[in-house]
């Protein structure tokens, strides 16, 4: 099976980063569940 088609890689330790991830997250949940998007953490 592929990875996902994009990664994002974000920085939990910054608030402004952290809170804007998991805004992105919620919106993005159904590409999520598939496999399309993966989020990681640099820390």
């Amino acid at each position: 099976m592929p990875g996902p088609a994009l990664t994002v890689w974000y920085n939990t330790r910054c608030p402004v980063c952290d809170a804007g991830i998991s805004r992105q997250k919620r919106r993005l949940i159904e590409a999520v569940k598939a496999g399309r998007i993966e989020f990681r953490d640099i820390n």
